[in-house]
This record gives C-alpha cells, sequence and structure tokens, in this order.
C-alpha cells in the first residue's frame, strides 16, 4: 500500500497525522519535510515564462533556442 497524506513535524521531531489512517500492521514511512507552515513560497522569477500568448510550449522552445545545423 502506498498512500500520501497531510501531517507536520514539530522542532522536537513529533509527527501529526491531519488526517485519518487505519492500519492493521506497521507499516514502512518515507517523510519529506517541506517549508515551514505559514512560510510564503518565493515566486520563481521564471513563472509564467511561457504566458506570451504561444499556444504550443514547443513554439516558444523553437523561438528561444533555435534548431542550428
Amino acid at each position: 500500500m502506498q498512500k500520501t497524506i497531510n501531517a507536520s513535524i514539530s522542532a522536537s521531531g513529533q509527527v501529526t497525522l491531519h488526517e485519518s489512517l487505519n492500519l492493521t500492521t506497521t507499516h514502512r514511512a518515507l517523510v519529506t519535510i517541506l517549508e515551514p507552515l505559514g512560510h510564503q513560497k518565493i515566486k520563481s522569477k521564471y513563472a509564467g515564462a511561457f504566458s506570451s500568448g504561444h499556444s504550443d510550449v514547443s513554439e516558444k522552445v523553437d523561438e528561444l533556442l533555435p534548431y542550428k545545423t
């Protein structure tokens, strides 16, 4: 079984699950540490780079990186 659930982890390492989880036996788990709660993500300077009206990303790529023979 593979399932992703929302959780938080305190500075001391205490993990709190934010949804119920019913397991009948012990399972292995991986913990991925994300940005701190309440931390605003920094918008990438590349966000929206393809909002130039091109209907296809490949058109923009071809414009930026012309193929040379």
